[in-house]
């Protein structure tokens, strides 16, 4: 798997963007406080 990584931190906000360049995946992951985790998963359509 190979992944690019971009991280910023905002305040209360730590956002990490994770995209897979063999699956065409990207993935979203929104975390404050390390309370609460949200995670988005976009694939490519048929």
């Amino acid at each position: 798997m190979e992944y690019v990584f971009h991280r910023f931190d905002m305040g209360f906000l730590e956002w990490m963007i994770r995209f897979d360049t063999k699956g065409g995946k990207l993935l979203l992951q929104k975390s404050i406080s390390n309370e609460i985790d949200l995670t988005f998963i976009i694939t490519p359509g048929p």
